[in-house]
C-alpha cells in the first residue's frame, strides 16, 4: 500500500493507473483522480531541491497487488513552479528498487495532460508499507 509521496511547493494533484502510463500519457479518460478529484494544496514548500511532503492524513493512499505495475502521474499547476526532474537517456534508466518495490522512470508530462519529456526520472520519494497477504 503505497502510503504517500513527498514532493515540491504547491498545488498538487495525482491521479492512478492500472497498468504501464506508456501511451497513455495524454489521456486523461484512462487515469483516475486520486483524493475525489481534488487538488492537495501544500501551504508552503521547503525550498528548492527540499522534498515537500503530501501529509499523510491528507493523502489518499493506494493499493499496488504483488507482481502489478500501476502508473502514477503527479502534476502541478501551470502556477505552481518546483517540481524536481532528472534526466534519463530512456525508459527505465534510472530505475530505484529493492526487493519489495520497482520504481521505472518515465515522461515528464505538462499540466494536466500536455506535452510529453520522455528520458525523466523523478526527484521526490515514495513512503510505502507492505501489506497483508
Amino acid at each position: 500500500e503505497i502510503l504517500k509521496f513527498d514532493i515540491f511547493y504547491f498545488i498538487v494533484e495525482v491521479f492512478i493507473k492500472q497498468g504501464s502510463y506508456v501511451g497513455y500519457e495524454q489521456d486523461q479518460s484512462s487515469w483516475t483522480p486520486q483524493n475525489g478529484g481534488e487538488p492537495y494544496i501544500l501551504e508552503q514548500g521547503l525550498g528548492l531541491g527540499k522534498i515537500t511532503p503530501i501529509p499523510e492524513d491528507q493523502f489518499e493512499s493506494f493499493t499496488i497487488p504483488a507482481g502489478q505495475t500501476v502508473g502514477v502521474y503527479i502534476t502541478m499547476s501551470e502556477d505552481s513552479k518546483g517540481m524536481l526532474l532528472g534526466q534519463s537517456s530512456q525508459l527505465g534508466d534510472g530505475n530505484t528498487e529493492n526487493s519489495l518495490v520497482e520504481i521505472q522512470s518515465g515522461s515528464s508530462v505538462a499540466y494536466r495532460f500536455g506535452a510529453v519529456n520522455p528520458g525523466r526520472a523523478w526527484g521526490g520519494s515514495i513512503r510505502y508499507e507492505l501489506g497483508q497477504g
